[in-house]
């Protein structure tokens, strides 16, 4: 039928946007943290991956795509801070002498100035640890095979 709407809703880039910074703050504004054993399954992958959208705002995940705000994340895992070619770091990340692994993510993500004072990263932290397992799980499946997991 000609001159007749499409019914699917689509997102403009800046309704993407929108929606990540609407993510980002419920994600960083959330309830303290939870402890326990996380257990990683379909909903737990789904969750990270919407938890994730704030990490979007200002990285990349997959091999070769562009640095944004952030530096690109993919294989991050295993590296030292500040060893993305291309992007330019803080000192504090600099002079970092640590490997990231799932445990200084997670140390990272709960609250970014405490783990290092002096980064530049504009994000509050997940005061949640399941937020912050659900999210580390998903970045140990997307970084490493290039942004899809």
């Amino acid at each position: 039928m000609s001159g007749s709407r499409d019914p699917a809703p689509h997102l403009s880039s800046v309704s993407a946007w929108v929606l990540a910074f609407l993510v980002l703050f419920v994600t960083g504004c959330g309830q303290s943290g939870e402890e326990g054993t996380f257990l990683v399954g379909p909903a737990d992958s789904e969750r990270g991956e919407l938890l994730a959208l704030s990490c979007r705002v200002c990285h990349t995940f997959g091999a070769g795509e562009e640095h944004l705000l952030g530096p690109n994340l993919h294989g991050v895992f295993g590296r030292s801070p500040a060893s993305a070619p291309g992007f330019e770091y803080s000192a504090a990340l600099q002079e970092a002498a640590f490997v990231w692994t799932p445990d200084r993510l997670d140390a990272w993500l709960a609250q970014p100035d405490d783990f290092l004072s002096g980064n530049n990263m504009m994000f509050a932290g997940f005061s949640s640890a399941s937020d912050r397992q659900a999210v580390i799980d998903y970045l140990l499946q997307v970084t490493a095979t290039g942004g899809q997991p």
